[in-house]
This record gives structure tokens, C-alpha cells and sequence, in this order.
């Protein structure tokens, strides 16, 4: 994990879901409910709590997979 290189993204949610997956390709930004920021790169286990909001960093699409929170994303629509 390192800082991220542009900090963007919105405010974190409340609620929402937690994540365990595997980030398979480009690079994804995280903001927690706690205020840090998380930068994470291609090959990275995440494990991401509730509360946060996520992005795309740089010019390449961010491939996660998500092994969590699925449940939770379908009652979305």
C-alpha cells in the first residue's frame, strides 16, 4: 500500500459493504471513513472494510475481483 498519487474520489457512503478480492490489473484509490487514503496496484490482495469510496488511478482500467460484498451490490440496482 502506498499513498495515492492523486487523490480523488468522492466522500465515503455509510453502510455499503466490505471487499476481499484481488486486484488484477491497473491501480485503484481508496478513501476510508477515517479520512486515509490507499493506493493499490495490480497483484494486490485488498481487503476493504464498509465506509469507503474507490476509484481508478491513471489511464488503465482497474480489474478487481471481488470474492465479498456481492450480496450486498445486487440489492443496489
Amino acid at each position: 500500500m502506498r499513498p495515492p498519487s492523486r487523490p480523488l474520489g468522492a466522500a465515503p457512503r455509510p453502510g455499503g459493504a466490505d471487499h476481499l478480492g484481488y486486484l488484477i490489473s491497473g491501480r485503484m484509490g481508496l478513501r476510508m471513513s477515517d479520512g486515509r487514503e490507499l493506493d493499490y496496484q495490480a497483484g494486490d490482495l485488498v481487503m476493504i472494510p464498509p465506509n469507503h469510496s474507490a476509484w481508478v488511478v491513471g489511464n488503465d482500467p482497474a480489474v478487481f475481483l471481488d470474492f465479498t460484498g456481492g450480496e450486498y451490490l445486487s440489492k443496489l440496482s
